[in-house]
């Protein structure tokens, strides 16, 4: 029986599984991601961007983690984008969009001018699902 439980243990990690609670925060890149019954609360340390069609990206700070991979949340998913510089020799950083098939996506508790969020520090941002 051990044996069998050492073995789906390895096989999840190497696949590499994750397995979302109903409720909960899941911290990703500059991000935490708070499962709160049917809806997504994202909160950020980094800034809120939002592009000429509306959606919503996050950048994140010098020395966050930045995750390669993309991760999902109930109905919200988060792509990591890397995002190339135009200026010679400036470093590559990812961006991660947020998106959802079966929710809205709405910023809290913040302006928004053209491009940011003005104050991110008090910003979140509402996925209902």
């Amino acid at each position: 029986m051990i044996l069998v439980v050492v073995i789906v243990v390895v096989v999840a990690l190497a696949l590499g599984a994750t397995v979302y609670k109903s409720s909960g925060s899941t911290p990703y890149a500059c991000t935490t991601l708070d499962r709160q019954g049917n809806n997504v609360l994202v909160t950020t340390s980094g800034i809120v961007h939002v592009s000429s069609t509306g959606h919503y990206y996050i950048s994140c700070s010098e020395g966050s983690p930045l995750p390669v991979s993309g991760t999902t949340v109930s109905c919200l998913t988060v792509m990591a984008q890397l995002e190339t510089s135009s200026y010679p020799g400036a470093a590559s950083t990812y961006f991660y969009y947020l998106s959802s098939t079966t929710g809205a996506i709405a910023l809290q508790g913040a302006g928004v001018n053209a491009t940011e969020v003005t104050a991110p520090s008090s910003a979140s941002i509402l996925v209902t699902c």
